[in-house]
């Protein structure tokens, strides 16, 4: 899957889900920044949208809310680490949006990969039944 830059038009669509016009926020500077940037540096984000807990704000105030435009944000691993201003490899990812229906059209697409993907944007969450992801995203307060 390739990461995207947002046309205007979608970039409105994701903002008019994602806050009111009158609410700058978090969610609606990283939406913004990331609609017109793809694979951004984790401090990079945070620097420019003024946040620190970005998986929080994209998976509780953005993912969920544009699900049903076809778009997503994520992060991945760069190809090579990112190094601290001490040359010390860091654990920053890359963030950008995505088009949700994209890789199931692909002639070439093979759900091993989401699988491995998604694996690499959640590496230690438990191998639960369905039943107990339910429970466990409702007591979290995730819908």
């Amino acid at each position: 899957m390739q990461p995207i830059t947002l046309s205007p038009v979608q970039l409105q669509a994701v903002l008019d889900c994602v806050t009111s016009a009158s609410k700058q926020n978090g969610a609606r500077r990283i939406a913004v920044y990331l609609g017109e940037h793809a694979r951004v540096r984790t401090r990079t984000l945070n620097v420019e949208c003024s946040c620190g807990n970005l998986s929080d704000q994209i998976s509780v105030h953005i993912n969920p809310h544009i699900a049903h435009l076809g778009l997503y944000i994520a992060c991945n691993k760069p190809p090579q680490q990112f190094k601290n201003k001490f040359s010390e490899h860091t654990n920053e990812h890359q963030w950008s949006f995505y088009q949700a229906q994209e890789a199931a059209n692909e002639p070439d697409y093979d759900a091993s990969e989401l699988a491995d993907e998604l694996d690499t944007l959640a590496p230690n969450l438990p191998d639960l039944p369905a039943d107990d992801w339910e429970r466990t995203m409702s007591a979290a307060g995730v819908e």
